[in-house]
């Protein structure tokens, strides 16, 4: 066995003496045997890199599985292992963190922006049964960002930003300080080198100076603990180069006016020792006003617990402290991972408690279809700043800065949020649009039913409740569209003289509804409901399918087709009718019929044959009289286009056509009008008339236009009122 994995060994016995360290040198092995030959692109060997993520794992003291699944978290992707190998070799528990940490690659995503979500819906699945797989993610990017000189500049960006808008808010939302900071400022210096290096040049100008003041103020302090008798370790604490930046830029400060540059950390053993020496410190220094934080009473949602002060120290220069306890600088530093280290007798249970926003967004992303909308949800999630409201029971609920009762309520449960009918905030009614601050004690008062508002969208603050009071109306209005549509075909299936009830069944009808696109009765119902289909045809359609031996009822007779015309047709002409040559043909624009449609022509007086869609309201009238109707075809091979109406609904926002407008010309369709008109609450109706060549071209741009952001229905306008006014 190499000597390179006995350092790591080493490292594992010091803070786990009786640990199992088989399972790590046999992953180790493995690993090498998987990765020999294989080169990194600074020329050094694979297995440097696996090695080098599971030593920041043992340096968070992390257990041999996690570390085993640091060694091995490449040799799917780069070596071809199945999963199943690893499963056999190490155990289920390895495989799945394996699993859990391979990217996506063998997939085929749109764009790279869905195949960047998939991978992080994948990893926080993974999450949800085992918060170790992103303890081995983090650790795995910060050695990318260690390596990144390495790659191309373009890609240099491309991870770096990933990894500040990302990685580090997500090790924060963890409470791994020790990887957030590592992490920020490896992407600062690639992101804003020049700032980099100016905040580097002017902290190693001042380090002597600032580190001797420190020192000469923590010895104040242990002389004014001494009286008291409270054993306490005192630290100087640094400053991050990015945490510089970031308070330089949000308090538009120079350099030299950053305050709170120096820091100090006091560590006691009990929370009555943190009181205490707050107490002292207050005494001997006068604290700033508005710079005291309490997160021991109210800890952060990352599980941060701290006393926060800043004092005005000697010569006048203000001094940033924080007082805790050893457990509490250990979740500090680890987080999360504090709760995963190796200890005798298994894992602890406390990290389930900290991990309540990750099954809030677990919970949110089923009703989150788009890549675009989970990225947007998850930034949310791990940037926001948060608020610490309690229930009336004295809970403590944490909700991003700006979050109203709507989003409260939400936070609790989708069901507490769809009957939200009123709020009391610290006893007192108050309106739904409420900003909440920090204390404030919210009570929801529900209603009997359900019944979410549209203008909630105008002020819903997280993506959670926004997905939900969307999703309550698309399903809202698919339930109308099912009724409608149920309501039409078994009016029609009437009219061929089908019996409803052993028709319109599942056992029936199951094997032929991906014709139209169907997966479920209710699916094909929805569709025709909201004008994606012809109840008409599709009755038609299902006698033809089920009852071709069965005497089928009456239909519309008409003169066969001549298959060989006397005289060729105007070239314009995309039809051709039974029998005739040279006849004026029109398309009907009450139904606007496309090639691939079901037609029938209907003889007008001095104006030739009026070519309608069989299920046209008109034409439906008119069947009795089959003298009135001809057989007609459409002629493929013109390189025409026709015009179709569409009616779009979608949620009222800025630039809702723009998005809608783009989708279209991506299928290189012409937009001949467009209307929008607001309704009631926070919708409209988009009215558009399109050129398409035919059927399939049109159901490729609704499909787009469907995809498109806060559009929840989209349907041919045609004769819509018509055939919904008689059903």
């Amino acid at each position: 066995m190499s000597q390179q994995v006995s350092p790591l060994l080493e490292k594992i016995q010091k803070y786990a003496p009786k640990a199992e360290l088989e399972l790590v040198r046999k992953s180790f092995e493995f690993a090498e045997e998987k990765h020999a030959g294989q080169k990194r692109l600074s020329g050094d060997p694979y297995i440097t890199h696996p090695l080098a993520v599971a030593n920041i794992l043992a340096d968070l003291e992390q257990d041999p599985v996690s570390i085993s699944a640091a060694l091995l978290h490449d040799v799917i992707e780069e070596s071809g292992v199945s999963p199943e190998e690893i499963g056999e070799r190490f155990g289920d528990t390895v495989r799945k963190l394996v699993e859990g940490v391979t990217k996506l690659g063998h997939l085929a995503f749109e764009n790279k922006e869905e195949s960047q979500a998939e991978s992080f819906r994948k990893m926080f699945l993974a999450m949800g049964e085992d918060v170790r797989v992103i303890l081995v993610k983090l650790c795995d990017r910060l050695h990318n960002m260690q390596t990144l000189e390495f790659l191309p500049i373009d890609r240099q960006h491309h991870v770096a930003l990933e990894t500040r808008d990302i990685y580090a808010p997500l090790a924060n939302r963890l409470g791994i300080g020790s990887l957030k900071w590592a992490l920020e400022d490896l992407a600062f210096r690639y992101l804003e080198e020049e700032k980099y290096l100016e905040i580097k040049k002017n902290i190693s100008q001042k380090r002597l100076e600032r580190e001797k003041y420190v020192e000469d103020f923590k010895e104040k302090v242990r002389e004014a603990l001494h009286p008291v008798k409270i054993q306490a370790e005192i630290q100087g604490r640094p400053k991050h180069f990015f945490s510089i930046y970031h308070k330089m830029v949000d308090q538009n400060l120079s350099f030299d006016d950053l305050y709170d540059i120096l820091a100090v950390r006091i560590i006691v053993d009990s929370v009555k020792d943190c009181y205490a020496v707050l107490g002292v410190i207050h005494a001997y220094w006068k604290p700033i006003p508005g710079k005291f934080d309490d997160y021991i009473a109210v800890p952060k949602s990352n599980g941060y617990q701290s006393l926060h002060t800043t004092i005005i120290g000697p010569e006048g220069r203000p001094i940033e402290i924080q007082i805790r306890t050893s457990e509490m600088h250990q979740v500090s530093e680890f987080g999360v991972a504090a709760h995963w280290r190796y200890k005798e007798g298994g894992l602890r249970q406390k990290v389930d408690q900290k991990m309540t926003w990750l099954r809030q967004l677990l919970e949110d992303q089923k009703d989150i279809k788009g890549s675009r909308d989970f990225m947007e949800s998850l930034k949310t999630e791990l940037f926001a700043d948060e608020v610490f409201v309690f229930s009336p029971k004295g809970d403590v609920f944490s909700v991003p800065l700006g979050s109203t009762p709507i989003d409260f309520a939400y936070r609790i449960h989708t069901e507490i949020g769809h009957s939200c009918s009123g709020v009391r905030v610290n006893g007192k009614i108050e309106s739904l649009d409420t900003k909440l601050k920090n204390g404030d004690i919210v009570e929801i008062i529900r209603g009997k039913h359900p019944n979410p508002k549209l203008d909630w969208l105008n002020f819903a603050r997280t993506h959670g409740a926004r997905t939900r009071i969307k999703s309550w109306f698309k399903k809202l209005h698919r339930e109308e569209n099912i009724a409608a549509g149920r309501e039409a075909l078994e009016r029609e299936i009437r009219g061929v003289s089908l019996p409803i009830s052993e028709t319109l069944t599942d056992e029936k009808l199951g094997p032929y509804l991906s014709e139209w696109g169907a997966h479920t009765l209710e699916d094909l119902f929805a569709s025709m409901g909201q004008g994606d289909h012809s109840a008409y045809a599709i009755a038609k359609r299902i006698q033809e399918l089920l009852f071709r031996k069965g005497g089928p009822a009456q239909e519309i007779v008409l003169p066969p087709l001549d298959e060989k015309p006397r005289r060729k047709f105007p070239p314009q002409q995309s039809v051709r009718v039974a029998g005739m040559e040279g006849i004026l043909v029109r398309f009907s624009k009450c139904c606007n019929p496309i090639p691939g449609e079901d037609i029938v022509g209907h003889v007008t007086k001095g104006k030739g044959v009026a070519v309608h869609r069989v299920d046209c309201p008109n034409i439906v009238a008119t069947a009795p009289d089959p003298g009135k109707l001809l057989k007609v075809e459409w002629s493929f091979g013109q390189d025409n286009v026709y015009p179709v109406a569409l009616e779009i609904e979608a949620f009222d926002r800025v630039g809702v056509l723009k998005d809608i407008l783009e989708k279209i010309a991506e299928t290189t369709t012409n937009v001949r009008s467009a209307n929008v008109r607001s309704k009631r609450g926070s919708s409209a109706i988009v009215k558009l008339t399109l050129d398409v060549r035919n059927v399939e071209h049109f159901r490729q741009v609704l499909g787009a236009i469907r995809k498109v952001n806060d559009v929840y229905d989209a349907y041919r306008s045609e004769g819509l009122r018509t055939l919904r006014s008689g059903e």
